[in-house]
Order: structure tokens, then C-alpha cells, then sequence
């Protein structure tokens, strides 16, 4: 797999993920679900801005993350507990 970033949640509580288009697709906020699936994956192609949010939209995150040649996995536990990696995709 190459140049898609993959989010999911592992928590009790709801998030819901919003990625930019700066390389193409649909910038809407989707609900993050347990597990990296096709309904928990963005394919994009370069720097993308990843924001994710409380059901209550309460409480956000952003980061700047580079889906270029690499998958981005995201598991988020929490909004203070958020693990990102970055994966190059094989030649």
C-alpha cells in the first residue's frame, strides 16, 4: 500500500476525522472507526492537513502529515493520545 493515510480509533469514545484536498478527494468530516478499512482510509499523494475531532466538536487536533510514497497509520486513543507512523511504500 502506498500514499494513503489510515485512521482509526481505540477508545470508548467517538472521534470523528477531517483530511484535506490539497491532493485530491473529499475534504467532509467522517466518523473514525476501529480499525484501518476502506472507510477509515484517504487515499492522497502529498501533504495533507488531518484534523480530528470530539463527537461534542468540543475538542480538536491537527497535524501536517506527507502521505507522498508512504501510508500514514493513525490511531487515535484519545485527543491528547495520538500515534502517527509513516510507512514508505516498497519500490
Amino acid at each position: 500500500m502506498g500514499e494513503y493515510i489510515c485512521i482509526r480509533a481505540q477508545s470508548a469514545h467517538q472521534y470523528q476525522a477531517f483530511v484535506s484536498n490539497y491532493s485530491g478527494g473529499d475534504d467532509s468530516w467522517f466518523n473514525i472507526n476501529d480499525s484501518f478499512a476502506d472507510d477509515g482510509r484517504w487515499a492522497r499523494k502529498g501533504w495533507e492537513v488531518v484534523a480530528i475531532r470530539n463527537k461534542e466538536d468540543t475538542d480538536r487536533r491537527g497535524y501536517y502529515v506527507n502521505a507522498k510514497n508512504h501510508t500514514v497509520y493513525i490511531t487515535v486513543k484519545s485527543l491528547k493520545d495520538v500515534e502517527i507512523k509513516s510507512v514508505k511504500r516498497p519500490e
